[in-house]
């Protein structure tokens, strides 16, 4: 992948992340910024069930590591990741991206091929 390419994708990334962090919050807040009655009871369970205040390693009953359950846990807390990101991420940053992104990418292309 070339550097336009990649910037290119990255473009995309950006924008889809702006997209989801909308969608999240005005699935799961407010007008005021809060969760929803719902929503928290809903936040705090996800909180929970992924496992977001606790390590992800997992021992069997012999005391040694569990590879598996391990994976599984850090699975499990990576969607916790997700929504957290999305609920709490900065909009201005995403916005600020998203201009030196497309910024980059025009530099990038009206320069020659062998630049």
């Amino acid at each position: 992948m070339n550097v336009i390419e990649h910037l290119w994708s990255r473009l995309g990334i950006v924008r889809r992340d702006r997209g989801l962090s909308i969608a999240f919050r005005r699935l799961l807040l407010d007008e005021t910024g809060r969760p929803s009655m719902d929503a928290a009871l809903v936040l705090g369970h996800l909180r929970a069930f992924c496992g977001a205040d606790i390590s992800t390693l997992r021992f069997d009953r012999a005391g040694k590591v569990d590879a598996l359950a391990t994976a599984a846990a850090a699975g499990r807390q990576e969607v916790w990741l997700q929504f957290y990101f999305y609920l709490n991420v900065n909009e201005d940053e995403l916005i600020e991206t998203d201009r030196i992104f497309q910024r980059d990418l025009r530099s990038r292309m009206q320069q020659p091929l062998d630049a």
